[in-house]
């Protein structure tokens, strides 16, 4: 397990020879004959999971996983149960997504209303697969309400990451464009940055459900944007 997780590392940390890396670890996985153990491939997957949510990410950092995920679908599918892959992937808001997608895993009634009754968030982000679940008007009225005016909804669920403005000059360290915009709009730069439906970072996640929303350089500082970060650290922020 700790080869396959330094395998996994080297490969979402790959810029150059990305898919000499992604065959060094399909080949690592496949010597442990995960398909003849499903406990072996739980433990595989369970890792991939936990390295999707709480991992730095990279550029790109989504489409790789999704490749691996894609890669070893049909045995996926084969070796566990629907509710068995809801508890291990419902952890990852985004990577569910891919496996919805995928047709890994699939929506039915009962996964419906466990994410109706999880969060308002799990259940916005979810929102086209559950709907044809729910039969609660009011409730069906609540979830759209700030989804239906959204033409970026699908992209931004696709991107997993907090869809504001500012959020995404920070994450991109653009900081001509921020600078830009702070000129324009006159933003507060001590403001702390406001919660999103399309968040899955487990670390920022957990800071706001602690009711500590991470200030702008903090999320300059977690996402290694260093111009931006020294911009506001000499605007004395």
């Amino acid at each position: 397990m700790k080869d396959i997780q330094e395998n996994i590392l080297l490969y979402l940390e790959e810029t150059d020879s990305i898919d000499l890396a992604f065959n060094d670890l399909v080949h690592k996985i496949e010597q442990t004959n995960y398909h003849l153990n499903k406990d072996e491939f739980s433990s595989i997957l369970l890792l991939l999971i936990k390295i999707s949510t709480h991992y730095h990410r990279s550029k790109n950092f989504f489409s790789k996983l999704d490749r691996i995920f894609k890669y070893f679908k049909t045995i996926i599918r084969g070796t566990f149960s629907n509710s068995e892959l809801y508890r291990i992937v419902r952890k990852n808001k985004r990577i569910m997504l891919f496996f919805i997608k995928e047709g890994i895993l699939t929506v039915d009634d009962n996964i419906a209303k466990q994410i109706l009754y999880d969060c308002e968030h799990f259940s916005k982000f979810f929102y086209p697969e559950i709907k044809d679940f729910i039969h609660d008007e009011e409730i069906l009225s609540e979830l759209r309400k700030d989804i239906d005016n959204d033409y970026d909804f699908e992209q931004k669920r696709n991107e997993g990451e907090n869809d504001n403005y500012i959020c995404h000059l920070i994450r991109n360290d653009l900081v001509e464009d921020f600078i830009s915009h702070h000129a324009r709009t006159n933003f507060s730069l001590d403001c702390s940055i406001s919660p999103s439906i399309f968040e899955t970072n487990s670390f920022i996640l957990n800071q706001i459900k602690k009711g500590k929303n991470p200030s702008l350089i903090e999320y300059a500082a977690f996402f290694g944007s260093i111009t931006i970060f020294n911009f506001l650290r000499n605007q004395e922020v």
